[in-house]
């Protein structure tokens, strides 16, 4: 009962991620509204806490409840979107942990936001790169002369001028005395994604739900090859012998 409880959780977070993950790479947007997310995160808790025996387990409450704070304290930081953070509170009802593995909700955002944030930074400093090599080598920051060179320096990483071929991006602030600011992005709504003109310096709006589904991925498939009690029991037997 325990083990199809388990496996019942698994499924509703991985389809959950997997509807996610569509919405998010298309439309940057979540899928379904509050009250689906809300019957989501009741089915999940009731399913760890009766069937699968979870108000039992110390451990696994206390995966629970680290989860919940530490999402919460991403979404405070604005590190996570309120969508991204509803999606990450049902993880942290649903699958606290999976297969022995603790802290799963923890690993997954952290694994998954580092992800991401490579691959925004990757984004980023390969069309910068490519605009400094182009046959005209202007900068992309040649239009901001007050900005100084340590924000230029970091700029490489965080931002670039849009391209015709983007949708997914935000345009920064502007002082509008020659400098800018990537900490600070203009008020920006989803209806205005084909408004931010070519040249324009922007921060892309990169898609974290994906990521989340990866790494929820890799540590099932690292549970399922390196299951702890199968590592206890091999300990155990080894200790037998002389």
């Amino acid at each position: 009962m325990l083990q199809y409880a388990e496996h019942a959780r698994l499924l509703l977070v991985l389809g959950m991620l997997a509807a996610n993950s569509y919405t998010d790479v298309r439309f940057r947007t979540v899928w379904g509204a509050d009250r689906h997310y809300a019957m989501l995160g009741a089915l999940g808790l009731c399913i760890f806490l009766f069937p699968g025996g979870g108000w039992q387990d110390t451990g696994a409450l206390m995966s629970m409840a680290g989860g919940i704070t530490f999402v919460l304290l991403l979404w405070r930081c604005r590190v996570l979107a309120s969508g991204d953070s509803i999606i990450m509170l049902i993880v942290c009802v649903t699958l606290p942990e999976y297969g022995g593995v603790q802290f799963v909700p923890i690993l997954v955002v952290l694994l998954g936001v580092t992800l991401t944030g490579f691959a925004v930074v990757a984004h980023n400093l390969a069309l910068n790169t490519l605009q400094y090599i182009s046959p005209d080598g202007r900068s992309p920051f040649d239009r901001y002369p007050a900005a100084g060179p340590w924000k230029r320096a970091a700029a490489l990483f965080t931002a670039h001028q849009k391209r015709s071929w983007e949708k997914y991006v935000v345009p920064v602030w502007e002082d509008g005395r020659g400098s800018f600011s990537v900490r600070r992005t203009q008020q920006f709504d989803r209806r205005d994604w084909k408004a931010v003109p070519a040249g324009r310096l922007v921060v892309v709006a990169g898609p974290v739900v994906p990521y989340l589904l990866l790494v929820v991925l890799l540590i099932v498939a690292a549970a399922e090859a390196f299951p702890p009690h199968a590592v206890v029991v091999s300990q155990h037997a080894g200790a037998a012998w002389p």
